[in-house]
């Protein structure tokens, strides 16, 4: 027990050792986002609807808003309204199956812009399965003082994928 104590504390310290040495590990701020539909006394999960007034605005013009997809089979939307920037760049890192099979052809992401009226701006279409290892893609958005969102939609199979990144001003 002891020792389980002790490489769990050797554990937690590298880490801590290693985000301290990242000038912006420790000022990010996450947004895990979950496309699951609550019942109706749960809380809603970040990201399983577009956002709506009270959800708060992100600045790009003040820092990347940082995301992570943990488990999606349709679609996802950030959970913040978000502002600041006339065209943006969303990465697209870490894209894998949850089941952990192999990647297929037709797996893929399309990324869409949408004002706050829901009205769509402008979409990308991402290849995963030719990019494995992530990649950017750029968008406009409503314009650098306009608030708007992001909703990221994956080919309707039966599989559930996940993937993280960021979106930042171009």
């Amino acid at each position: 027990m002891k020792m389980w104590k002790r490489l769990t504390a050797s554990l937690v310290t590298g880490v801590i050792l290693i985000l301290s040495t990242c000038s912006w590990a420790m000022a990010v701020d996450i947004h895990k986002l979950s496309p699951n539909v609550p019942s109706a006394m749960q809380v809603v999960p970040y990201g399983s609807k577009p956002p709506k007034g009270d959800n708060g605005t992100h600045f790009l013009s003040q820092g990347a808003y940082y995301y992570s997809v943990v488990e999606v089979g349709a679609q996802v939307y950030t959970d913040r309204w978000l502002t600041g920037a006339s065209q943006i760049e969303v990465s697209i890192n870490g894209f894998k199956r949850v089941d952990g099979s192999a990647l297929q052809v037709y797996d893929n992401v399309t990324v869409t812009v949408f004002d706050e009226d829901g009205k769509e701006i402008d979409s990308v279409w991402f290849d995963c399965y030719e990019n494995p290892r992530g990649g950017v893609v750029t968008l406009d958005t409503p314009g650098s003082t306009a608030e708007f969102y992001v909703r990221f939609t994956v080919k309707h199979t039966d599989c559930k994928f996940s993937f993280n990144g960021s979106i930042t001003k171009v």
